[in-house]
C-alpha cells in the first residue's frame, strides 16, 4: 500500500514536471512579445523601438540615440528565452545640430540690426531669434529684414509690441 502510494506519487510529481517543462516550451508569440517589451521597458530609453514577433522572430523597428544603445539593447534581449532570433531594423538618430557657431554669428548681426531700434531686444538660441521691446510700425519691416538678412532659422517676434 506505502509503496502503492509512493509510487502514486512519484508518476503524479513526474507527470507535473514533464508538465511544467513542456509548457515552458510553448511560449506563445504574444508571452515573448511581453516579455520582450518588458525588457525594453526596464533596460533603458526605448520608448521608440516597436516590437512584433512571430513564429518567436522578434522584429524591432524605431529609432535609439546611437549605436551602442542599440547594441546595448540586442544584449538585454539575448536574456529572453524562447526567441529563436531577433531581426532589428532599427535607426540610429542623427545627432542634433550644434548651433554654437550660428548662435554667436546671429548676436554679431544682431547688434548691428538693433542699433537703430533702442526699444527692441533680441535673445538666440538654437539658431532662433526672439524678438521683446517696443517698435513703431514703420520701422517693423526695415528690422525685420535686417534680421532675416542673417538668416536665422526663424524669428519670433510675438512678444515684440509694435506701435
Amino acid at each position: 500500500m506505502k509503496t502503492l502510494r509512493f509510487l502514486s506519487v512519484f508518476v503524479l510529481s513526474m507527470a507535473l514536471v514533464a508538465g511544467v517543462f513542456s509548457s515552458c516550451k510553448k511560449v506563445s508569440d504574444a508571452d515573448l512579445k511581453t516579455a520582450v517589451e518588458t525588457v525594453l521597458a526596464t533596460s533603458g530609453d526605448y520608448s521608440a523601438v516597436v516590437v512584433d514577433v512571430k513564429d518567436k522572430v522578434a522584429t524591432l523597428s524605431g529609432v535609439v540615440s546611437s549605436e551602442e544603445v542599440k547594441t546595448a539593447l540586442d544584449a538585454a534581449l539575448k536574456s529572453v528565452k524562447g526567441l529563436k532570433s531577433i531581426e532589428s531594423l532599427i535607426e540610429i538618430a542623427p545627432p542634433a545640430p550644434d548651433f554654437t557657431a550660428i548662435d554667436a554669428a546671429l548676436q554679431t548681426g544682431l547688434a548691428a540690426a538693433l542699433k537703430d531700434h533702442q526699444k527692441v531686444i533680441a535673445s538666440v538660441k538654437d539658431g532662433i531669434v526672439t524678438l521683446k521691446g517696443e517698435i513703431k510700425k514703420a520701422d517693423l519691416a526695415t528690422l525685420m529684414q535686417k534680421i532675416s538678412a542673417l538668416s536665422p532659422v526663424q524669428i519670433l517676434n510675438d512678444s515684440l509690441t509694435v506701435k
